[in-house]
């Protein structure tokens, strides 16, 4: 399902897997104005345009493990964490 970043997400599929436990009682959007990455050395914040579908980062990394981590940020400041993050590889 393919929804913008503050959608809310619709009655039936708040119902089925994988969105059921994560959903209990009403869906509420988020209205996020950037989105924050950190992924081993690297961080960086971009901003989050209504109705988006994704936000994109490009970094240059070193080989090794590193540990990613992803976040929303709304008007206010507040921070919640990012649920999906898709990573690829040129």
């Amino acid at each position: 399902i393919a929804l913008a970043i503050d959608a809310t997400l619709p009655e039936e599929h708040r119902r089925t897997a994988p969105f059921r436990e994560a959903t209990e009682g009403a869906g509420v959007a988020i209205a996020p104005s950037r989105a924050r990455v950190r992924l081993g050395s690297f961080e960086a914040t971009a901003e989050v345009e209504p109705g988006a579908k994704r936000v994109s980062f490009e970094a240059d990394l070193t080989a090794g493990v590193s540990e990613l981590e992803a976040w929303f940020i709304d008007a206010d400041g507040e921070e919640r964490g990012a649920y999906y993050v898709h990573v690829t590889r040129d």
